[in-house]
């Protein structure tokens, strides 16, 4: 079963939002500062993986 986790979005001095993730859900999935995550959206939800290096160097996503 997965684990879920509870955040907020915070606006930055731009205006910017911000999703802090949990350090809980960092360390269980091994990712640290500088980690490229590829977001999926969805109604109403969204998911969050590590990118392939193929999708971050010249591969299927532009950055956003």
């Amino acid at each position: 079963m997965a684990n879920s986790y509870v955040t907020t979005c915070t606006e930055d001095e731009d205006g910017s939002l911000i999703l802090d993730i949990p350090d809980e859900l960092l360390d269980a999935m091994g990712w640290s500062e500088g980690t490229e995550l590829c977001v999926e959206a969805f109604a109403g939800s969204i998911i969050l993986r590590e990118c392939a290096k193929s999708e971050t160097d010249g591969g299927l996503l532009e950055p956003l």
